[in-house]
């Protein structure tokens, strides 16, 4: 398998390694294009630890594929699972692996992706999925910004019920084994049992489309219309990092956002727009674009290990 590696400087004057708990930003940065063996798009990434990971993708109407890799994302293994596009891939802690795509198909392995199980097909768009403990999972989706779908399972994906609210939804993570979040369009959504009951927070003004949480620095919510918010009270208040487009300035479109504990956090979107925010959490720098192609998702590790997908199959690592 071959790849091209890129370098390009980032001005600090910190020498600090990379994810390790140093608090300002890299040097360099190395970037790695990896070879993904395929033109379709790819939709989201979870890595299960170091080595092994799995991304989703494929076609909206076409495929749905998964891409497997047990050489810290080295090289890429592909398995074709369903007709349509999947879009959301989570793992419990005991290694359950479950997928969620276009048509409301739902699949399951135990036995780290070597065969995908249908549970569910539901017949409605889903775009991503997340548990809160080996047992208590829930999916969402939606269509038309108005048709939103929550989708909960309480025996660890056996059997699923369906939920529809007014808005399209795009995103779910739980952060502990009680408490989880929903985004969607123009809401961000709270649970405090385990996806049971849904309570709306005052986020506003953005299209909602990735969430993610770090201890030290808190919730971070990325909208597809260019804002990044912050809430360091567990979804009760917000506030804005990165302001978001307006009918004059159309500057970023976001598709995911990852925090690692340290703090240390990536957001990704169209174009191969890239930005970072290191130190408090609060200041948000732009990264060196490595690609045109749209990012969908990124990966980061505390190892180092970090992963971005996006559409036409690209997979790049950068450390």
């Amino acid at each position: 398998m071959s790849y091209r590696k890129f370098l390009f400087g980032i001005s600090m004057v910190c020498i600090c390694a990379v994810f390790t708990h140093c608090k300002t930003k890299p040097v360099s940065l190395v970037v790695q294009e990896i070879s993904s063996g395929t033109g379709y798009d790819l939709s989201s990434i979870y890595m299960v630890d170091d080595s092994v990971g799995f991304i989703v993708g494929g076609s909206r109407y076409d495929i749905g594929i998964v891409l497997k890799t047990t050489d810290a994302g080295d090289s890429w293994s592909i398995d074709s699972i369903s007709p349509k596009r999947l879009y959301g891939v989570h793992f419990t802690a005991d290694r359950t692996g479950f997928v969620v795509g276009f048509d409301g198909k739902i699949f399951g392995t135990k036995d780290d992706g070597q065969f995908w199980t249908l549970l569910e097909s539901a017949f409605v768009p889903l775009y991503d999925v997340s548990f809160a403990d080996d047992k208590n999972g829930v999916a969402v989706g939606g269509a038309g910004y108005k048709q939103g779908y929550i989708m909960r399972t309480n025996d660890g994906g056996d059997t699923w019920s369906l939920e529809t609210i007014g808005r399209e939804l795009r995103t779910i993570i739980f952060i502990n084994d009680t408490m989880g979040f929903i985004g969607g369009y123009g809401v961000v959504m709270k649970t405090e049992d385990a996806g049971a009951t849904w309570d709306t927070t005052d986020a506003r003004g953005d299209f909602f489309v990735s969430i993610d949480y770090s201890k030290p620095i808190g919730l971070y919510a990325a909208g597809s219309n260019g804002s990044v918010i912050r809430s360091q009270d567990k979804g009760e208040t917000w506030t804005t990092q990165i302001n978001g487009n307006t009918h004059v300035i159309n500057r970023f479109s976001f598709r995911a956002i990852q925090v690692l504990y340290g703090p240390y956090a990536y957001v990704v979107g169209k174009n191969g727009k890239i930005m970072s925010v290191y130190s408090n959490g609060s200041k948000w720098s732009n990264e060196k674009r490595f690609t045109e192609m749209h990012l969908n998702d990124v990966s980061i590790q505390p190892s180092g290990l970090n992963i971005a997908v996006g559409d036409g199959g690209v997979i790049y690592k950068f450390f």
